[in-house]
């Protein structure tokens, strides 16, 4: 019995964390500051990506670029 009510009492409180988590997240992401925090990151982001593939070299060093053959030690 005492092992049911510690799984109960962790299922709970780790439901509660993953709850409080998710509201403080929606409500960053739904205020001005959050969206412009999101919306800087992703441009970010996607400009650093446009250079790389851009640049034939920088392509190259990219570890993503890199393709190695199977059993290969990169």
């Amino acid at each position: 019995m005492k092992k049911y009510i510690i799984a109960a009492a962790l299922l709970i409180g780790t439901g509660a964390v993953i709850n409080t988590t998710m509201q403080s997240c929606t409500t960053l992401a739904t205020s001005d500051l959050g969206l412009s925090i999101i919306k800087r990151l992703l441009l970010n982001g996607i400009d650093k990506g446009v250079n790389v593939y851009s640049n034939r070299d920088a392509f190259l060093q990219n570890n993503m670029g890199s393709v190695s053959k199977v059993g290969e030690k990169r």
